[in-house]
């Protein structure tokens, strides 16, 4: 299934960790629209192939725990949505598409129908093939000048990365990926690099302005710490 690996169980694992963490801060801020927004742009078909939730469920259990919250869950594959429909508890939403096109139109009709672009949230982008991630349409960059209170989480292969930089894909370049990670260092500049020990090296990056995330579970570094790396080409930093 998309987006699927040996190393599903510990990016979902890894996701949870991170929804909790951030539990306090979000439920804490008065000035931002109340409703909390936690929008899975690959969500896949919902489970993992052993019957376990997977990223969109994970979230939508987690909003279900807060006073005011919702999920948006868009894949480009029918099939998925169909079965994702399944599983939506309102006010979660299903969307099919391409995210770059479904979630900007549905976010900005969000902020117009509600007048108030002050959304507070995550975006959530588990890239299994890579490319989309670093050759995304301008999502990425778009969400965080458009609306900067939107956490960006992405989970990418290093491995996967790399090897596609081997055979000169043109979005695999480093100074392709460079340019996406300072993007994120200089809008979301308390950025953080998880990134537990596995052969393919999965990295979550978690984009976020503020340094009052109380942050636990896996190992993580500043993200500036792990763009140095990239910089000067040590593999891998994490061991």
């Amino acid at each position: 299934m998309h987006g699927q690996s040996e190393y599903t169980e510990s990016k979902q694992r890894q996701l949870k960790e991170l929804l909790d963490s951030c539990r306090f801060a979000w439920n804490n801020v008065t000035w931002a629209h109340p409703t909390r927004l936690f929008l899975d742009c690959m969500a896949g078909s919902g489970h993992t192939e052993d019957g376990e939730p997977g990223s969109p469920i994970i979230m939508q259990n987690f909003a279900q725990t807060m006073p005011n919250a919702m999920c948006v869950w868009s894949d480009v594959n029918r099939k998925f949505t169909a079965r994702l429909a399944q599983y939506a508890e309102p006010p979660t939403q299903v969307l099919t598409g391409r995210y770059q096109d479904v979630m900007h139109e549905w976010l900005d009709n969000y902020a117009r129908i509600h007048r108030n672009s002050k959304l507070m949230g995550i975006v959530y982008l588990d890239d299994n093939g890579c490319s989309q991630v670093w050759n995304d349409d301008g999502f990425i960059d778009w969400v965080m000048d458009r609306y900067p209170y939107l956490d960006v989480v992405i989970h990418f292969s290093e491995t996967a990365w790399r090897r596609s930089n081997g055979a000169d894909f043109d979005w695999a370049t480093r100074n392709s990926v460079l340019e996406m990670l300072n993007k994120f260092l200089v809008k979301k500049p308390e950025s953080v690099v998880y990134a537990p020990t596995n052969k393919q090296l999965w990295r979550l990056v978690y984009g976020v302005r503020s340094s009052k995330m109380n942050l636990t579970g896996s190992e993580r570094i500043k993200l500036r710490d792990y763009i140095r790396q990239i910089e000067t080409e040590q593999q891998p930093l994490f061991s």
